[in-house]
């Protein structure tokens, strides 16, 4: 958390240079109200789509919608507060009603990543053929689609070749020692099973369709933003700031992701001819109402888990 914080503070104070935030924070609460609804509505919509897609992943018949919904809005809450501690803590919440194993939970995780980098490397290709010049974004289009191009190979591997894994596997395992090496093969075979459901050609139709939903979500909360603030909008600033959005989080981040996000907005509407000012109110817009918005979702989903708690206690109390 430190480094996110050293982080965000010098990238606030670097943008602070040229751009009076004290302005675009008051231009930020003068936003329309209507977009600022219409941004926390998307982000509601943003969670539904991705605990959808998290089902579809797991295929798992014990784990109902209900507790996915309150594990992805606790583990984004956490995300915002903790940055990279909210997977965890999503496992974590998952675990009290499925029968998977954690490592299977994390192993669709990170196939859930591999869906975001290639959605969001096709969203950034849209605005790199619409405005070529915009060299910031080619950079960036270009380490999303080598990262999502990696994740996806090592993938494939793991369902393709199972035996080579298991030789490597057990290579490592001798020189970790018998314990040691019986829980890293434990583990393999516990995170294989979460990548099982990618075998299944409508599983994956169905969850790179959820995560271009739940993308285009997040770039309509982007396209409201800036017209909150009365910045001229278009597909192409959605699409690119989107991903620019997403390449800051490879950064350390600070409690909320401020700093990263504006930095991101900046990068991506600069070029074409917006505002830093504007942009950065845009960007405490969508920033604060989004992060508003998954908190109060996240409290709401605490209460149902603590009658299940009281209810427990209840009957064991009784009995």
């Amino acid at each position: 958390m430190l480094a996110g914080l050293l982080v965000g503070g010098t990238l606030l104070a670097w943008l602070g240079r040229d751009v009076a935030l004290g302005a675009a924070a008051r231009a930020a609460a003068a936003a329309d109200l209507y977009c600022v609804l219409g941004i926390g509505a998307l982000t509601g919509a943003f969670l539904c789509f991705k605990t959808w897609r998290w089902r579809l992943l797991l295929a798992d018949a014990s784990a109902g919608a209900g507790a996915l919904f309150r594990s992805v809005a606790l583990g984004s809450a956490v995300n915002y507060s903790l940055p990279y501690a909210g997977e965890l803590a999503r496992v974590a919440v998952a675990r009290r009603s499925s029968a998977l194993p954690s490592a299977t939970l994390l192993a669709s995780i990170g196939a859930e990543r591999v869906f975001d980098l290639l959605v969001l490397a096709g969203f950034g290709l849209v605005m790199v053929w619409a405005y070529p010049s915009h060299g910031v974004l080619a950079g960036v289009v270009a380490g999303v689609g080598l990262a999502s191009l990696l994740a996806a190979l090592l993938i494939v591997g793991l369902l393709a070749a199972p035996q080579r894994v298991d030789r490597g596997a057990q290579a490592v395992a001798r020189a970790l020692g018998p314990r040691a090496g019986a829980a890293l093969q434990s583990q393999l075979v516990r995170a294989r099973a979460g990548l099982e459901p990618l075998r299944s050609p409508r599983r994956v139709g169905g969850a790179l369709l959820l995560s271009v939903l739940q993308w285009t979500c997040m770039s309509a909360c982007v396209v409201l933003a800036m017209r909150g603030v009365g910045l001229e909008y278009s597909l192409a600033a959605a699409l690119g700031t989107q991903v620019c959005l997403a390449a800051g989080l490879l950064l350390p981040s600070a409690p909320g992701q401020a700093g990263t996000t504006q930095l991101a907005f900046v990068l991506a509407l600069g070029p074409l001819g917006h505002d830093a000012a504007q942009s950065i109110a845009a960007s405490i817009v969508y920033n604060v109402v989004m992060v508003v918005t998954v908190l109060l979702v996240a409290a709401c989903s605490l209460r149902p888990l603590a009658l299940v708690a009281a209810l427990r206690r209840g009957s064991r109390d009784a009995g």
